[in-house]
């Protein structure tokens, strides 16, 4: 049975969410919040359910890198494919200069490459507007995400904006998860999920939304859920 809240001031537990949650290998997932929100924590404990998984990180330094080498079991590489095998890791392209972004650009294209040729992992895309623009690594990640489902590569995408995101990210998502916005240009790309969901009440209930941190509105292209859900903090 699916979980629903009844109205924005009960949210689901995550714990109660997470149980009931059913999220199979090549569905793809979108997570979307501003600096703050809880977005990548939220992301992060989805990946529970995930056997093996790439965390693709690129910023220079990132508490996150620290949380998921020193507490959720993720080995951290700065090359791909790399020297031993695991089913989870950060993979950490390196860029040390302004103008090594050439460089790290072509690691990540490498990346994507080997994965859809692998099929059958999780791929994280975190920070997905950096990906796009400046690493202008946009191809191959449209890629993976209009041909991901037919190889079991799952792409789990967070970003900040909703308007900066491409449309193939919600048209090809099944689960997502938003967080509050009231900024008319965030609601008008919220029109582009896909499937059985009404754009119409997303974006009433995003609106509707608390803004307090953790606190997201779960929606399933693929069987029209809606739900507002409240994810615990990292420990």
């Amino acid at each position: 049975m699916a979980l629903r809240s009844p109205d924005v001031a009960q949210p689901v537990p995550w714990e109660e969410f997470k149980a009931a949650w059913t999220w199979r290998q090549g569905e793809h997932e979108l997570t979307l919040g501003p600096t703050g929100s809880g977005k990548t924590t939220l992301l992060i404990q989805t990946l529970d359910k995930r056997d093996w998984v790439v965390f693709l990180e690129t910023k220079p330094k990132d508490r996150v890198i620290d949380y998921l080498t020193k507490h959720a079991g993720y080995r951290y590489t700065r090359t791909w494919p790399p020297r031993e095998m695991g089913h989870r890791f950060v993979f950490h392209p390196p860029r040390t200069r302004i103008g090594d972004a050439a460089y790290q650009s072509k690691a990540v294209w490498d990346f994507f490459e080997a994965m859809y040729s692998a099929g059958g992992w999780t791929i994280v895309v975190d920070e997905l507007q950096y990906i796009t623009d400046e690493l202008k690594a946009d191809a191959p990640y449209k890629t993976i995400l209009h041909q991901g489902r037919s190889i079991d590569l799952t792409c789990v995408t967070g970003s900040q904006r909703p308007a900066f995101v491409p449309v193939v990210a919600y048209s090809s998502a099944t689960h997502l998860f938003l967080f509050k916005t009231s900024d008319k240009r965030d609601l008008e790309r919220v029109r582009d999920i896909a499937g059985q969901v009404d754009p119409r009440e997303v974006q009433d209930r995003l609106v509707r939304l608390p803004a307090e941190k953790h606190w997201a509105l779960y929606v399933n292209s693929r069987t029209g859920q809606i739900t507002e859900v409240l994810a615990p903090k990292l420990a």
